[in-house]
């Protein structure tokens, strides 16, 4: 994901990330050029990680950066999603059976 995630365009991301699990039921979702998310984008997050939870897999969020990590650890996102500082980490984690998150620096 890229730009910026608000009230706006939840509603298409949303559409677009539960459609998707109709191939998987495991996704990872790439936040590093996400410059932005307000509490609309927070709440997305966790209604798809209990979507996927509910069909036996995981959602996975990796790379968030900048304002968008501060805000994730404001409101201890981690505690309800899963989120790596990478990608690759991420999917280390989902191969090994861990997808627990892990600490994503914040700026």
């Amino acid at each position: 994901m890229s730009g910026e995630l608000d009230l706006g365009c939840v509603p298409m991301v949303e559409h677009a990330v539960r459609a998707a699990r109709h191939g998987s039921t495991d996704v990872v979702l790439d936040l590093s050029g996400l410059r932005f998310c307000d509490c609309a984008g927070v709440a997305m997050f966790v209604r798809l990680s209990s979507f996927y939870a509910a069909a036996g897999g995981v959602l996975v969020l990796t790379g968030p950066q900048g304002i968008v990590a501060t805000i994730f650890a404001m409101v201890d996102l981690a505690a309800a999603v899963p989120i790596h500082a990478s990608t690759p980490e991420a999917i280390n984690a989902m191969c090994r059976g861990s997808v627990v998150s892990t600490p994503v620096p914040v700026a």
